[in-house]
């Protein structure tokens, strides 16, 4: 029963060990004696027969697509939605015994979307530096010029402190948008120039160039000069089709896909919200409000047009990027300090922003914002991208019950099947292998990112159907669960050095611990 596997093990073994022999999770009043999990069948909610007496199981929703791989596997999105599971989010005091939290406010889901009125907040770029970037990478060391989204820093940062020593390579970036380093590598591009060319800024509401020299998370700021550099690395957060044409030729450009980027909706620490669904957030997004408490547009935090954020939130729920309400914040981490910064009470329940979990899980932030758990549409419950508020083991992401994500993807020139920069090359090919090295895999854990190793679903295009991919090729699960702290770790998450310390059952010494997949 692989598919059921959560964070403490099989959901339905989970289950179990949850509700022990404790009489007061009964389905109702009077004891409904058993002796087989069938006995309880007409109760609903999957109940078993524990102590034989009938207890509920927690798993949800009630019905749910109860799944036991290979002899029954989810095949459309909406069956890995609502596969039964233990992680949906718990409904409130008043609900009935054993439901699920779904977004119940009333409103008008039919009403007309308006012509969006929208601001941007100016970036706030700091003193100008007065070193070269070229001036500061250390004596035998080469600089790779990126250019992509805002979410990318806190990865780069994490990344730079694995590469600097290992490969020699430190990273310039300058931050764009993701549809900028899309397009940075194709010169059929009307945009190409504009795109391909990073240069210092030229008014004061633009930021600087930052060199990650991998002693800190934290970039310089630092100069590119007057003529500007090319860069050598385009990096989005969306596949190009989301950003739109022109399309970039095979010959010309590579694209090589990285880790996973979960997006949430999230609202101000003193917020009183806990869910929201994909109809209710179109409204809210593209009638500039229309759903309580989320009516004043002033306190919707978007991110710009070419953004994966906005684009990929977007797609999700059937808004094009134009048709967004709200205040472009400029970047991830403006809109982490403005939407945590409504202080207020009856503020905090006015804000609602967007966001990835790169910049929500990094302790500043979750400090004052709140995911909200989302309910897709065609779910029957809502679900965190966590199994709750505290944890980070991005469980409803990797199986299939969290469908706001979208991957990296990073763009490099090429002739024919020849990359034109080798440094472009070198650092590319630490995504090349499924097996990552232990480094780079804490890397992109410690950012907020999934590895796809770590993944029980993948999908062929943005946003498209699940397929089920449990274990994948190369499998990173308990690794994953370990780096993020989930306790007590799955008993079949043991430990090794080598192959030889792993059962047949799960035979591959990966990361440090037994996993299945390939040896």
């Amino acid at each position: 029963m692989n598919w059921l596997r959560g964070t403490t093990g099989t959901l339905l073994v989970a289950a179990m060990v949850t509700v022990g022999s404790s009489c007061t999770l009964l389905l109702d009043h009077s004891a409904v004696q058993c002796k087989t999990n069938d006995d309880c069948a007409t109760l609903g909610n999957h109940p078993i027969c524990q102590n034989s007496v009938c207890v509920p199981s927690r798993l949800q929703p009630d019905p749910c697509t109860l799944t036991d791989p290979p002899m029954s596997i989810p095949m459309v999105e909406t069956d890995f939605l609502n596969a039964c599971s233990v992680n949906a989010l718990p409904a409130g005091t008043n609900d009935p015994v054993g439901s699920c939290l779904t977004f119940s406010t009333p409103f008008d889901s039919g009403a007309t979307l308006k012509t969006p009125m929208t601001s941007t907040i100016a970036a706030k770029p700091g003193p100008a530096p007065t070193a070269m970037c070229t001036d500061l990478v250390p004596s035998g060391k080469q600089i790779l010029y990126i250019t992509g989204s805002s979410n990318f820093a806190p990865l780069l940062g994490e990344l730079s402190q694995v590469i600097v020593n290992s490969v020699s390579i430190v990273p310039v970036f300058r931050t764009t948008t993701s549809c900028t380093g899309v397009k940075s590598m194709n010169m059929n591009s009307p945009t190409y120039l504009a795109d391909h060319f990073i240069k210092d800024p030229t008014t004061t509401t633009d930021t600087y160039a930052q060199i990650y020299l991998g002693n800190s998370v934290n970039g310089t700021p630092c100069l590119l000069g007057s003529a500007g550099v090319p860069v050598d690395l385009g990096e989005s957060e969306i596949a190009q089709d989301t950003c739109g044409p022109p399309v970039n030729p095979t010959d010309m450009v590579g694209e090589t896909p990285g880790p996973i980027l979960p997006i949430i909706f999230a609202v101000p620490k003193l917020s009183t919200q806990k869910v929201i669904s994909s109809a209710a957030a179109q409204q809210v997004f593209g009638g500039g409000g229309g759903v309580a408490p989320w009516e004043d547009y002033h306190y919707l935090y978007i991110r710009g047009q070419g953004t994966a954020t906005l684009r990929l939130v977007g797609k999700e729920i059937g808004l094009l990027p134009t048709q967004f309400w709200g205040i472009d914040q400029g970047s991830a981490a403006t809109m982490a300090s403005n939407l945590a910064g409504l202080i207020n009470p009856d503020e905090a329940n006015l804000g609602l922003g967007i966001i990835g979990t790169d910049y929500y899980d990094q302790p500043e932030n979750r400090g004052g914002l709140k995911a909200l758990g989302f309910q897709a549409t065609g779910q029957s419950c809502a679900y965190l991208p966590d199994s709750s508020l505290t944890s980070r083991d991005k469980i409803n992401v990797r199986d299939g019950h969290y469908p706001l994500w979208g991957r990296i993807h990073f763009f490099a020139a090429r002739v024919g099947t020849i990359p034109v920069s080798q440094t472009a090359t070198t650092f590319l090919n630490l995504f090349a292998n499924p097996t990552l090295d232990t480094p780079i895999l804490n890397a992109l854990i410690k950012a907020g990112f999934v590895p796809p190793c770590a993944m029980m679903v993948t999908r062929t295009e943005e946003l498209g159907d699940f397929t089920y991919s449990n274990p994948p090729p190369v499998s990173c699960g308990c690794a994953f669960d370990a780096q993020v702290g989930v306790t007590p770790m799955r008993p079949e998450c043991t430990t090794c050095n080598s192959t030889s310390d792993c059962p047949t059952s799960r035979p591959a010494c990966t990361n440090g611990y037994c996993e299945q997949g390939s040896t």
